[in-house]
């Protein structure tokens, strides 16, 4: 079985599609999971939270919240994630709690080293493939993700439409684990995906 750490990021599916598939999914082996709402209804992000930090807490799975630090704020998860356009990784460490994880994203050496620097306590690195979660990411090269790897001591999320079918040996051996969406919650037998990424 595979090292590698899985971390589900939510996507455009109707939450309550999302949350019986995590339900599935999570006595199978989720390490980390992030939720991600970029037009959200406030009050109704905040009740889907709450919803998915009682069904995190049953495995001890940590939840994420993207971008929003006052939002974090309001909720019981358990850290936040900071795209390259948000909030400052160093300014808002000072802040977070130290019982609470800090995770930035990160396409360029300069920029991943700053991240370890200032407080993040992991990468998410990519993207390496298109992605219906952001068909806008800039890609990244396989060696940008080794250079990164060589400049940190972190742990580092590959990152941007990775299947297991399309991770290869450059991709898996720089990694610490895959971020991944649509790859699991997009499919017909969630299950089945997981299990595939978990055999690599």
């Amino acid at each position: 079985m595979s090292s590698k750490k899985i971390y589900l990021i939510t996507n455009h599916l109707p939450f309550d599609v999302q949350y019986k598939k995590i339900k599935k999914l999570l006595p199978l082996g989720l390490d980390l999971i992030q939720y991600r709402n970029k037009s959200p209804n406030w009050e109704i992000a905040l009740e889907e939270i709450h919803q998915l930090s009682i069904l995190c807490k049953l495995f001890e799975t940590p939840l994420i919240i993207n971008d929003r630090l006052d939002v974090l704020s309001l909720t019981q998860a358990d850290g936040l994630h900071l795209g390259e356009n948000d909030l400052p990784v160093h300014y808002v460490s000072k802040v977070l709690p130290p019982s609470r994880i800090l995770g930035a994203t990160a396409k360029t050496v300069s920029r991943a080293v700053y991240c370890e620097q200032a407080g993040a306590q992991y990468l998410g690195v990519g993207a390496f493939y298109t992605s219906g979660t952001k068909g806008e990411a800039k890609r990244i090269t396989t060696d940008t993700l080794r250079e990164i790897r060589e400049s940190v001591s972190i742990p580092i999320y590959g990152i941007g439409g990775l299947t297991p079918h399309n991770i290869t040996a450059d991709i898996y051996n720089h990694v610490d684990g895959f971020a991944v969406s649509g790859s699991l919650l997009d499919t017909p037998d969630p299950l089945s995906a997981l299990r595939d990424f978990k055999s690599l």
